[in-house]
């Protein structure tokens, strides 16, 4: 009898280091098989160097399916081929690229003409230049209660090459030379920064969105006539310094608008408008959701845009011959 109890005891002993096994495997992704299911590619645009060139990123996600037991299926994603270039907008053409991991996990936004900047998940930040290999660390000196999460900003230019950065109500000044950085409350005449940058009224006409610093137009906040479907530019004190009416079909049908421009972004040399069109009872994006127009220092914005782009599992540039330049 003790025989067959010491027997059945080791016997448990093992059935139950077995079952631990099983489950420490599942917990650390020991699937019974695995499928790889596709290559999906993924493309943004992420400023513009020139009136030709644009700062482009990309990576490649691999997807494969595992058979993981009583958990089900489960996906792994392997990332590969991360790669920022500087493409030219008129024809296929990489004038530059260059390759760095971190690419993956990096919020990026436009630093200045040549450079932008890598935000990490883990909070560190880079500069990347334009003809570099590789980007380099930036130690930001955080003159704030508390480090920002820059990924949540927008950057403008702003006075004396430094960068002004805007989420919502909050505003920062950075040295782009000491790197220091600066909480900033704008009063007396920089009042209108709150009032362009928080989407309220500005001088009686609905805001979207953008501001910068321009060399020879100084402040500017842009802006758009919801009713009329035009763009403004208007100055610190309001002053309109250049319009433009390129969507004129905004009157509403049974209570919508046949024409509507939906959002704008301001990059550097470029405002790009995504709009939209209701033709046959359905939003038409023709030739492409975004139009892109051109803009100068002076505060001058083109009467029509120089070029559309549509992103969706590549990125193109039309012209407006409607020719198609694909990366």
């Amino acid at each position: 009898m003790n025989r067959l109890w010491i027997s059945w005891f080791r016997l448990r002993r093992k059935l139950l280091l077995l079952l631990l096994l099983a489950v420490t495997l599942q917990g650390c992704g020991g699937c019974l098989g695995s499928e790889f299911v596709g290559t999906e590619y993924y493309i943004g645009l992420d400023g513009f160097a020139s009136d030709t060139t644009a700062i482009v990123s990309s990576f490649q996600k691999d997807v494969f399916e595992h058979r993981c037991g009583f958990e089900g299926n489960c996906d792994e994603f392997v990332y590969k081929n991360p790669k920022l270039m500087l493409v030219d907008v008129r024809f296929h053409r990489i004038y530059w690229e260059a390759s760095d991991d971190i690419l993956i996990s990096s919020s990026i936004k436009q630093w200045d003409d040549s450079t932008v900047l890598l935000g990490t998940n883990s909070g560190a930040y880079y500069l990347w230049k334009i003809n570099e290999p590789k980007p380099r660390e930036v130690n930001f000196k955080w003159n704030t209660n508390k480090q920002e999460e820059l990924a949540s900003y927008d950057l403008y230019s702003w006075q004396n090459d430094s960068i002004l950065a805007c989420a919502l109500s909050r505003k920062i000044i950075i040295d782009s030379k000491t790197m220091a950085v600066s909480s900033w409350d704008p009063i007396s005449e920089y009042t209108w920064i709150d009032a362009c940058n928080n989407c309220i009224e500005f001088s009686g006409r609905n805001i979207i969105s953008g501001i910068w610093w321009g060399k020879e137009s100084k402040e500017v906040c842009l802006i758009r006539n919801k009713d009329s479907c035009a763009m403004f530019l208007l100055s610190g004190n309001g002053d309109t310094l250049s319009s433009v009416v390129y969507f004129n079909t905004c009157e509403k049908i049974d209570g919508y608008y046949k024409s509507q421009i939906v959002d704008i972004i301001v990059y550097r040399h470029f405002i790009k408008v995504f709009w939209g069109a209701i033709i046959n009872n359905y939003y038409n994006y023709y030739p492409a959701p975004y139009a892109m127009f051109r803009y100068d220092e002076k505060g001058n914005i083109a009467q029509a845009p120089s070029f559309w782009v549509r992103i969706g599992g590549g990125l193109e540039f039309i012209d407006s011959s409607e020719n198609v330049t694909r990366y």
